[in-house]
């Protein structure tokens, strides 16, 4: 009688031992196990050394150009992408970092140092006043009528924001006349707005304040007067930016779609930008829920959004006309940073488990695999998640994992012997997995030395008590091995090189084995027999 294992997989702590599937195992920790085989988990490698001029220890990072890494202090930083096609800016975007508000920056603003040095998102609107007299020059020829200025504020980069809210009115002035405006000068700190800014002058064209405003001029942000002297029929386009108001400033959570509009919340309140303008965030385009919000997910053409009630799926193309569903799957996500985009589908820690979302559909994915008391023993809601290859790895205060979703059935490896980690980056680009520690140190992911793995398997229970009298392993090198029998340790822990047949002690009958197998090296098959001719 013989007991072969030829194919490896992960753990289930859910399911009672003897129970679990002959290839699965109660211990899989620091090994893949993907192929079938268990393959040791390469380890990490220093990528970059941790600041020593910042100031503070970073909890967050993000992979930039120049300079290669910026730094923040607080774990719950959310950054974006520019959603502009063929950004010349380099635009990146971002809540939760220095300032109590949204923020962005831009190529050559970051200092040596990694510090991201943002200005305040979106553009502010003009205080009423800001116009502060209207005078009016030339000889009256013609038909005379009132007439109404306003103005927004136009940064650097051509972000425009709101108009100023009052506009104010010439009573009385003809085609032949020129318009003489005075500007005031307001506070305009944080925000994009110092050289190379200006004023966006609009007017009417007709005598009442519900028409539409026109395009005049632009004017730098610097000089303070403009004369106008266009007639009707030379102004420019219709002002666009009337509702382009910066995003409220607690609003964290920032994430794109695949709709080129941005997305965050505050409070119970979802909020979007305009598409591929992303300083522009509309409030008529809010939507609000009956309860706060958690967490965001981005699925292929949708939107998750987790309260601490229900969830709901928003729906839609265009920020104006986006819709909300209630899902009818009371799950909620109480740490967004466990959020992965797993491409095509999602995975956030709940209360209950690890999520999978698929648009409108969510299931709870380590159902099978963990208990209610043992998932809250991984303290989801500390959980960080992180991508690699398909896998979703998870660091949280008291456990570290691999969940592979690829197969069926899914497969729960864990981990040990990493630093304690705050924070990480996926550059996509090339495939690489970067980790942040509690220290500022970033390592790469699986790019180091191999691990010692550690795989226990069931207990396999026998018909009949038996005394195996040999065993053999076929591994890339020496594996050590330890075998029990009804609970004991009868042989080893030991080194077994590869493929050798190896001798088992006598003296003894059981009913139930479990291996536990330890190496750096991979290994196919381990077997144990009564007899040597049975290994074969």
């Amino acid at each position: 009688m013989s007991l072969k294992i030829s194919s490896f997989s992960g753990i289930a702590p859910k399911v009672n031992p003897p129970l679990l599937n002959d290839t699965m195992a109660v211990v899989a920790q620091n090994c893949r196990v993907d192929r079938g085989s268990i393959r040791p988990l390469q380890g990490l490698t220093q990528a970059v050394a941790a600041p020593t001029t910042l100031g503070f220890t970073p909890k967050s990072i993000f992979k930039y150009g120049s300079p290669a890494w910026l730094y923040w202090a607080n774990a719950n930083v959310d950054v974006a992408m520019s959603p502009v096609p063929n950004d010349t800016w380099g635009r990146i975007y971002y809540t939760g970092g220095e300032a109590a508000y949204p923020q962005y920056t831009w190529t050559g603003r970051p200092s040596a140092t990694g510090l991201a040095q943002g200005m305040r998102l979106g553009i502010t609107q003009p205080g009423n006043g800001m116009i502060s007299s209207i005078g009016v020059t030339g000889t009256a020829t013609g038909t005379a009528y009132q007439r109404y200025y306003t103005f927004s504020y136009v940064s650097p980069m051509g972000e425009e924001g709101p108009p100023m809210a009052n506009p104010v009115s010439v009573a009385s002035i003809t085609s032949t006349q020129t318009a003489n405006l005075v500007f005031n000068t307001e506070s305009l700190t944080n925000y994009n707005l110092g050289t190379g800014a200006f004023r966006r002058i609009y007017r009417t064209a007709q005598s009442t304040t519900s028409t539409t405003y026109e395009f005049v001029a632009d004017v730098p942000i610097g000089t303070l007067t403009y004369a106008d002297s266009l007639v009707d029929t030379q102004l420019g386009e219709v002002m666009p930016s009337a509702s382009w108001f910066p995003p409220n400033a607690a609003m964290i959570g920032l994430k794109s779609t695949a709709n080129g509009f941005f997305i965050g919340f505050f409070g119970n309140t979802l909020c979007v930008s305009e598409k591929y303008m992303p300083h522009a965030w509309t409030p008529a385009n809010e939507l609000a829920f009956p309860n706060a919000i958690t967490a965001l997910a981005v699925t292929t053409d949708s939107i998750v959004v987790f309260t601490q009630g229900s969830p709901y799926l928003v729906t839609g193309t265009d920020p104006a006309t986006l819709t909300a569903i209630k899902i009818d799957n009371p799950q909620s996500v109480p740490y967004r940073k466990s959020c992965v985009d797993m491409g095509g589908y999602v995975m956030a820690a709940s209360p209950d488990g690890l999520l999978n979302i698929t648009q409108s559909n969510i299931t709870v994915a380590t159902l099978d695999y963990l208990t209610l008391t043992q998932w809250q023993a991984y303290s989801p809601t500390t959980l960080l998640g992180f991508f690699y290859e398909g896998i979703y790895i998870g660091f949280s205060s008291t456990t570290a994992f691999m969940f592979d979703t690829r197969k069926n059935p899914h497969v729960l490896t864990t981990l040990s012997g990493f630093p304690t980690i705050v924070g990480g980056y996926n550059d996509l680009s090339t495939d690489t997995l970067y980790l942040l520690d509690s220290t500022g140190i970033i390592w790469s992911w699986e790019t180091g030395a191999l691990s010692t793995f550690t795989w226990t398997s069931k207990p396999f229970r026998m018909p009949t008590p038996i005394c195996p009298s040999a065993g053999r392993i076929y591994a890339s090198g020496a594996i050590t091995v330890q075998l029990f029998a009804d609970g004991v340790s009868v042989f080893g822990p030991v080194s077994i090189p590869n493929s050798n047949v190896f001798r088992l002690p006598a003296g003894y009958k059981a009913k139930e084995f479990t291996m536990t197998l330890s190496g750096s090296n991979s290994i196919d098959s381990v077997a144990i027999a009564n007899a040597i001719s049975e290994l074969s």
